[in-house]
């Protein structure tokens, strides 16, 4: 029923691509341009309109995530996907296209595990992320918290100190008052 071959298939269009892959249309035309600059074959029908396979947006997803993490140009990052990924293989002109249905019901367990991996990562990292976010606002509050009540307490010895002080220069007489 379904074979590896069919990941290659070219049946998505630059909006399909984009929507799968979860970055923007004109994102994918981007990451498209670069990758077919550093050699990376992408279908085209009628010479023209790209169309990506489930492997195309593999690729496209990794680039995002490469992106996101590292914040590296995209020429390089193109050179790294391409270097681990390599090219999927050239289908001919003629494109093959099935309707949403079909498409749900072809993907591989490769690549839903890929999916699933990236999702998991991307939920593990966010929630980690949130957990440190959240902890470190809870040590600023008690460390500012605990630094107000010292400064309280500071601000009290001195006034009390200041005090002393004064009551006791109010004590003492001057050698030129001695008389009075």
């Amino acid at each position: 029923m379904y074979d590896d071959a069919t990941r290659y298939v070219a049946r998505f269009g630059t909006k399909a691509a984009a929507s799968l892959a979860g970055i923007s249309e004109p994102t994918v035309r981007k990451y498209s341009q670069h990758l077919s600059k550093h050699g990376y074959n992408i279908s085209t029908a009628n010479g023209r309109d790209r169309k990506y396979s489930d492997y195309d947006i593999t690729v496209l997803t990794e680039m995002k995530r490469l992106s996101d993490e590292t914040g590296m140009d995209v020429g390089k990052i193109a050179q790294m996907v391409i270097a681990k990924y390599g090219s999927a293989p050239v289908e001919d002109d003629s494109i093959q296209t099935e309707s949403s249905e079909e498409t749900a019901l072809t993907t591989t367990p490769q690549d839903f595990a890929a999916v699933v991996e990236l999702a998991s990562k991307t939920y593990w990292d966010k929630a980690k992320q949130e957990m440190t976010d959240e902890i470190s606002e809870r040590v600023r509050d008690e460390v500012k918290a605990e630094f107000q009540s010292e400064l309280g307490h500071l601000k009290d010895e001195l006034r009390g100190m200041m005090e002393e002080v004064a009551a006791t220069r109010e004590k003492k007489k001057h050698w030129w008052r001695f008389g009075r």
